[in-house]
């Protein structure tokens, strides 16, 4: 099985907010992106290796 970490994720995570399928809300600003805060809140708590 392959180990996921933080850096494995960034280009799929960045990949979906460009496309609208993140499953959160994501906020467009210039050229960053941001999550709001309430939605990360109700996730469950995923523990990555870093």
């Amino acid at each position: 099985m392959s180990r996921v970490t933080r850096a494995s994720l960034w280009p799929r995570v960045y990949s979906l907010a460009k496309q609208d399928a993140y499953p959160l809300k994501v906020l467009r600003l210039g050229n960053a992106y941001r999550v709001v805060a309430t939605d990360l809140h109700r996730l469950p708590r995923v523990t990555l290796e870093p």
